[in-house]
């Protein structure tokens, strides 16, 4: 992997390309596998000599492919990439649409590709969602992978600080409201409430089919539980039937709930209320789990 094992690799070869002072520019092909971040952070990545990557070279633009035929389907899937056998090793867990949405959120350019073999509907369907999850980004439209090459090489897009920033879920919590794709029905919204949630009740809520309206769903939150789990703040984050729970540091006051939610025909009013059927009520005294922290819903998700 170029962005950690063969790192150094990657490193010299780059570095002894720059100093032949022949070629005006590279093109890396990652494995489908790989994910754009650390490939970029390795420019800014330092070898025990002091020397960098991005003293050789310039990162110019990070291009991710979707294939217009499958990426619903793989979306939906909830398969891991162990099932397809594409890990990277028996302790790769990652699942497929959490490496789509990896790959999506952080590219400055998305070509569709095999437009071809998709209809008019599914295509605005899919162009919709992408611009919901990456909105800055430039999306183009490709049969055979062809797209002009001006519109990918040297076109000085890629800026990490935007990149960083550019996932929708991310603009939407700074206030930067994506517009709606009224003609697909696609939307998002911020859910902000006072916390925390009651976890059993939380837990049943996700796994009860009443939110499968959202396509994507990020953010912050907090459970019930007693001992830490009273003082921790946890990340929210699904992908079609993938939820993804982990925990991010101590919850800091005032606690609050924010998690933004997109998806495809989804009601702000219906979610909502679904949501706030969660929450601990006023006066409610919910189940300590101190004493046998293994039994709390939300220890079993992220075992």
């Amino acid at each position: 992997c170029i962005c950690c094992t063969l790192r150094d690799d990657l490193l010299q070869e780059v570095s002894r390309l720059a100093d032949e002072g022949r070629y005006d520019y590279l093109l890396i092909e990652s494995t489908g596998i790989g994910e754009p971040l650390p490939v970029a952070q390795t420019f800014m990545f330092e070898d025990g000599a002091g020397r960098s990557l991005g003293a050789a070279a310039r990162l110019d633009t990070m291009v991710t492919v979707v294939d217009a035929g499958r990426f619903a389907d793989d979306y939906a899937g909830g398969q891991l990439l162990l099932d397809r056998d594409m890990a990277t090793g028996p302790d790769d867990h990652r699942s497929v649409v959490e490496l789509l949405l990896n790959q999506v959120e952080f590219a400055n350019v998305i070509v569709v590709n095999k437009v071809d073999l998709a209809s008019k509907a599914q295509l605005g369907v899919l162009e919709g969602v992408l611009r919901h999850l990456n909105p800055s980004a430039r999306i183009l439209l490709a049969t055979r992978g062809e797209v002009p090459l001006a519109e990918i090489l040297n076109t000085r897009r890629f800026d990490f600080q935007e990149a960083s920033q550019s996932a929708g879920w991310i603009q939407e919590l700074l206030g930067n409201h994506v517009p709606e794709t009224h003609q697909y029905n696609i939307t998002s919204f911020v859910y902000r409430r006072p916390g925390p949630f009651e976890a059993q009740r939380l837990h049943d809520v996700i796994f009860s089919g009443r939110l499968r309206d959202v396509t994507r769903s990020k953010g912050f939150f907090g459970v019930t539980g007693g001992g830490r789990w009273d003082k921790v703040m946890l990340e929210w984050s699904s992908a079609g039937a993938q939820f993804s729970p982990s925990v991010c540091g101590p919850w800091p006051f005032p606690r609050k709930i924010e998690i933004v939610f997109i998806g495809i025909g989804l009601s702000e009013a219906e979610t909502s209320g679904v949501l706030d059927e969660a929450l601990l009520g006023p006066g409610e005294a919910p189940t300590d789990y101190s004493d046998s922290e293994d039994r709390h819903p939300f220890a079993v998700l992220m075992h």
